[in-house]
């Protein structure tokens, strides 16, 4: 709904299911995470290790700046190349 209410051009869905989607499995990872799934693993928010959601967080954050800096050099590059 909100791709209609704020008019961007997404005919794949991409910022619906690999950006909202992705960050939203990266912080559930850092939520939901347990030692009784996967033993080499850790433990997440619920289970009592804040520092796991809070590595999520960071790395999802990270890769959002990462991807809308790279995109925006992208399109300003092409912006100049095209008439």
């Amino acid at each position: 709904m909100l791709k209609g209410r704020l008019g961007y051009d997404d005919s794949l869905d991409v910022v619906g299911v690999h950006c909202v989607g992705g960050t939203l499995g990266a912080l559930a990872t850092g939520l939901f995470a347990t030692v009784a799934v996967n033993s080499a693993g850790a433990n997440g928010l619920f289970y009592g290790n804040s520092k796991l959601f809070a590595i999520q967080a960071l790395a999802a954050g990270v890769s959002l700046v990462y991807s809308f800096v790279v995109s925006l050099i992208l399109l300003k590059v092409l912006d100049k190349t095209m008439a």
